[in-house]
């Protein structure tokens, strides 16, 4: 309820105290995404740093796909989804971390992906 209506501070709070009796995925999965769509990164960093049992790859993944770029790529950082790290940092308009992740993704379908942005860009040498 929370969350369709857009009160994402009232469902930190409550997750972070449902926290505290139960440990469960769910609800350190959604205490992840309320963070994100906060906007409170510095919060979400120490949590995904700190044992949890959340599914940060599903997360990263609703992240990017609702344009929160800045949340997804310490999610993708986390986890070292590097394929998904460049594909958000080229969204994010950083193109020399996008080339370092691409090389440690070792992807063809990344490195193109890559290229392209960057050729498109003019981010290139």
């Amino acid at each position: 309820v929370c969350g369709a209506a857009g009160k994402y501070e009232d469902l930190v709070r409550y997750l972070n105290m449902a926290r505290e009796t139960l440990k469960e995925r769910h609800i350190d999965t959604e205490l992840i995404y309320a963070l994100a769509q906060t906007g409170n990164l510095a919060e979400l960093e120490v949590f995904i740093n700190s044992p949890n049992v959340a599914e940060i790859q599903s997360i990263g993944d609703r992240c990017f796909d609702e344009d929160l770029f800045q949340a997804a790529r310490i999610l993708y950082e986390s986890i070292s989804n590097n394929a998904k790290l460049a594909a958000t940092l080229i969204h994010l308009e950083l193109y020399r971390e996008a080339v370092d992740a691409a090389k440690k993704a070792n992807s063809v379908r990344t490195w193109k992906e890559v290229n392209a942005a960057c050729v498109s860009a003019g981010e290139f040498r």
